[in-house]
Formats: C-alpha cells, sequence, structure tokens
C-alpha cells in the first residue's frame, strides 16, 4: 500500500511539474541586425491620436514556454520598431505576441492581469527576414451611468437583463445583472471605451424555458475620454 501511495505521488509530481510554465528573457536577440522586424504605430481615439511612451512587449509562446525577446518604447507620434533575432526553435515552432505592458497604467482601456501576454494584439509565427506591420489602437475609458425608468422588482417569473457584446480584444465591455439572488445590486455603472459608440439591449425574459418577453436597444454615442455618459434604461 506504501509503494502505490508513493507510486501516486510521484506521479501526480511529474504531472504538475510537466503543466508549469517556463519563463525566459531573450531581449538581447533585438540587438542582433539583419533578422525580423515588427514596427507600426499606436494610437488612441480611433486612431486620430498617437498613443506615446507605450511599453511595446514581444513574447514568443510555445506550448509551456513564454520567452520575453524584446522591449521598446513607443515615440512622441506613437511609432515603434523591434529589430529581433528568431532563432531556430522559434522559426519552426510557437507563435510572436505583441503586448502593451504598461498601458493600464498609463490610464487606457486594457487588459490589466497577471500574465500580459494573455492579452496580445499579435499572435502569428515569424520567420528570419521577415517585416511585420503592426498598427493598433487602444482606448481610453468613460463611463456609463444607468438610471432605471422603472422599478425592477425580483419577482421568480422573469429575468431582467442589460447587456452589450464584448468590444474587439480589449477588456469585455459586457452589461449583465438579473434579478435572482440579489435583487439590489445591479451594476448600474461601468467603464468602456472612449470614442467607441456603444449598443445595449434591455430583456425580460421568463426563467422557465429563457422565453424572451419584452426587448429593447440602447444606441450609445461615443463618450469622451475621462467622461461620463448617464443613460436611462427601461424593462
Amino acid at each position: 500500500m506504501k509503494n502505490i501511495k508513493f507510486l501516486l505521488i510521484f506521479l501526480t509530481f511529474i504531472s504538475l511539474a510537466g503543466s508549469c510554465e517556463r519563463r525566459e528573457s531573450d531581449v538581447i536577440a533585438m540587438k542582433v541586425p539583419g533578422d525580423a522586424v515588427i514596427k507600426g504605430r499606436i494610437t488612441t481615439a480611433n486612431g486620430t491620436k498617437p498613443a506615446p511612451n507605450l511599453t511595446v512587449t514581444i513574447f514568443w509562446i510555445y506550448d509551456n514556454i513564454i520567452r520575453q525577446k524584446a522591449n521598446v518604447k513607443t515615440d512622441a507620434n506613437g511609432y515603434y520598431s523591434v529589430n529581433l533575432l528568431v532563432r531556430p526553435e522559434e522559426a519552426k515552432n510557437g507563435e510572436f505576441s505583441l503586448c502593451l505592458t504598461d498601458a493600464h497604467l498609463q490610464g487606457y482601456f486594457y487588459y490589466n492581469g497577471e500574465k500580459p501576454e494573455e492579452m496580445s494584439f499579435l499572435d502569428t509565427p515569424i520567420q528570419r527576414n521577415d517585416v511585420i506591420i503592426a498598427n493598433y489602437n487602444v482606448p481610453q475609458p468613460a463611463t456609463i451611468k444607468f438610471s432605471l425608468e422603472n422599478s425592477v422588482v425580483y419577482t421568480p417569473d422573469y429575468y431582467y437583463q442589460l447587456f452589450s457584446p464584448e468590444n474587439g480584444r480589449y477588456v469585455s465591455t459586457q452589461f449583465f445583472f438579473m434579478n435572482t439572488d440579489f435583487p439590489t445590486t445591479y451594476q448600474l455603472e461601468r467603464t468602456v471605451p472612449a470614442d467607441t459608440p456603444i449598443t445595449l439591449q434591455a430583456n425580460t425574459t421568463i426563467r422557465m424555458g429563457g422565453v424572451l418577453r419584452s426587448s429593447k436597444t440602447y444606441n450609445i454615442p461615443a463618450i469622451a475620454p475621462n467622461q461620463v455618459f448617464t443613460q436611462p434604461i427601461s424593462f
């Protein structure tokens, strides 16, 4: 029995060890001339304004390996350029990802998580001597406040829902509240991308079977950065 327990513990250890990610740094690769080039421009306000002084980080990701290849800053006009060495194993396997690792710290509406590579703009294989043009827009934040025109009363018969689809590859702009467990804790304020029109839908749905009872659509105009827009909502 002891041998069996030891074997199970050993196999568990091997399984966990095999699943652990390995982080590496290879930023010296950006100093090698004549190799791959990744360049472009980072903007905000739907491409009308530059996003200066943002850190552009390039990762190579394959299996459980996350290898940091380069760090550069956008210039005053939002432009950046990276020269980096594509190593033989990188040319054969995996993908290169481009992340803006400090965009959230500079006040942009961008993913703020533990792992910056989880929110990447560029996910593509790259060969030596490739030239990749990667231009991206990163919005600033704005705020929508919701004003309920009619009272939403808890009832076992209906769901009340307010939602919108995700906005591109940015943090989800999904709105969702229901009168289920906590009918008084509706989320009545949300951070959204500035300079971007948003469509919302308010639904009343019959709980049993999910049958739609009523639906209204609200088209919210683009909100200026760091401004608040109040949207009346009724069900």
